[in-house]
């Protein structure tokens, strides 16, 4: 005797895959913060602190266009690696959260 069904199971496989997507996304959230937050105090923390993140935060309040001024400053600024601009770009977008 079958329990399920050929589609019935493509089903359930697929609603458990959904679950267990939404449960590690926070965790993955996490770590990439921590990811952002590292990188931020590696290559800018030394001399630019939270002030310097909340005078960002409202000279350009819009976030794509922040986030695009932000890219430029820091492929010319003691440049870090593209993963590590992304990354202190996002630190600091999320600064305002």
């Amino acid at each position: 005797m079958r329990l399920c069904s050929a589609p019935g199971r493509s089903r359930w496989l697929a609603l458990l895959a959904m679950l267990l997507a939404l449960a590690v996304a926070p965790l993955a959230s996490n770590v990439r913060a921590d990811e952002a937050d590292q990188a931020f105090k590696k290559s800018c923390g030394e001399c630019h602190g939270k002030r310097a993140i909340s005078g960002w935060l409202r000279k350009e309040p819009d976030d794509t266009k922040r986030k695009t001024w932000l890219d430029g400053v820091l492929s010319k600024h003691y440049p870090p690696s593209a993963e590590d601009r992304a990354l202190i770009i996002r630190h600091i977008a999320d600064q305002k959260k």
